[in-house]
């Protein structure tokens, strides 16, 4: 069921083509444009998370805190979730290291930020329900 699955809207198409290529992790995609796959790697995580999230700067997404916000949106499995999205951060990461591009590995590292936060935010959800 779609709805129960993790957005693929705006993913990188490096992204696109590892998976369609059976995700085999030897064989990291090469990014050939880092700006461009950092923009593309935001738009997706920003795609992933909860509209209460957005801001109209962009990035970095918010984090204030609303007594009725909801994770659903975020919170959905499927063979491509969050793993993949970590798996695309880490070729991000490691290319922008190779490459010397400063900018780039602190972008890289602001949505591993944001992505830690989000995650302890959906894990005290999960225990107030547990």
């Amino acid at each position: 069921d779609p709805a129960h699955k993790l957005t693929t809207t705006a993913r990188p198409k490096e992204v696109k083509h590892w998976i369609q290529r059976h995700c085999i992790y030897e064989k990291p995609r090469i990014i050939e444009d880092l700006e461009e796959y950092g923009d593309g790697m935001r738009t997706w995580i920003m795609g992933a998370m909860p509209d209460w999230r957005r801001t109209t700067i962009g990035w970095p997404l918010s984090r204030v805190r609303l007594p009725d916000q909801s994770w659903a949106k975020a919170m959905r499995g499927g063979p491509n979730s969050f793993a993949i999205i970590i798996v695309a951060i880490s070729w991000w990461i490691v290319q922008s290291a190779e490459a010397g591009n400063e900018r780039a590995q602190n972008e890289a590292a602001s949505v591993v930020e944001d992505l830690v936060w989000s995650f302890t935010e959906m894990n005290w959800v999960l225990r107030a329900v547990a």
